[in-house]
């Protein structure tokens, strides 16, 4: 099959401009092409579809996210998770080499004491990325499982609620930074929260809830988790942390029917 650079172009022009419509609601354009470049695109796209980060990968999680999003509503949460492995204590540790003031027996007595610099750190992790790979998959078990209360093993919510409640669904999309950092975008649903803007423009309309749900915004928009002396917090639940969160101000609850 002979695809003339003319073709291609014309079958990349009417590919964007299909884009474009669907993105602003409007009639998608006839293609005049004889469908020979179609065709050519078509197969790329299903090869480059696996590659890490490509666009052809970014529009499939797009589809899965839009699919869920029919099913479910709107998501209740998007969270980032970017392990920053060139400052884990654990990184060190595990990496097998010297730390400064001598090296301890067990990962729990490491200290900041322990700790090597910047530069240093960054040669560990740099000679070893499956080091890296390791971190970022405890961390995102600690979030997920740990935080969240949702079973990744068994793709199921856990019988105890995470710190947002029970969760119904999740999604997340793995990608790399620059550095060969790791991290992932993703979106949940609680079950039990509004799942349209209509819907949360009436649970809002009351004053009273207005108020404690600006509380609760404003007690997570800081860089680092708070830790709160009242009665009404809410441990925790990774294992061996002291932190505290305040509770979702809204009553959610494990109701999908």
């Amino acid at each position: 099959m002979h695809v003339s650079s003319e073709e291609l172009r014309c079958a990349m022009e009417v590919r964007a401009a299909r884009r474009h419509a669907t993105q602003t609601e409007k009639p998608a354009p006839q293609s005049s092409s004889n469908g020979r470049a179609g065709s050519l695109l078509k197969a790329i796209n299903a090869s480059t579809a696996k590659m890490w980060g490509s666009n052809e990968e970014r529009e499939g999680f797009k589809r899965k996210v839009d699919a869920m999003t029919f099913m479910h509503g709107e998501p209740s949460v998007f969270y980032t998770l970017t392990p920053y492995s060139e400052g884990s204590i654990a990184v060190a540790f595990w990496s097998g080499y010297d730390l400064p003031n001598g090296r301890p027996q067990n990962l729990v007595s490491c200290t900041t004491f322990n700790m090597p610099g910047s530069a240093q750190m960054k040669k560990f992790t740099m000679r070893n990325t499956v080091l890296q790979a390791l971190y970022y998959r405890i961390s995102r078990k600690i979030l997920i499982d740990g935080l969240f209360g949702w079973d990744s093993t068994a793709n199921k919510p856990k019988a105890e609620p995470g710190i947002f409640g029970f969760v119904e669904a999740l999604f997340y999309a793995l990608e790399q930074q620059g550095r060969l950092r790791v991290h992932i975008h993703g979106v949940l649903w609680v079950a039990g929260l509004p799942k349209s803007k209509s819907d949360w423009e009436e649970l809002l309309s009351d004053d009273g809830m207005r108020a404690r749900f600006e509380e609760y915004c404003a007690s997570i928009s800081v860089a680092e988790l708070p830790v709160f002396s009242s009665v009404e917090v809410i441990q925790c639940p990774a294992e061996d942390c002291t932190g505290y969160l305040q509770p979702i101000p809204i009553n959610v609850k494990y109701n999908i029917g």
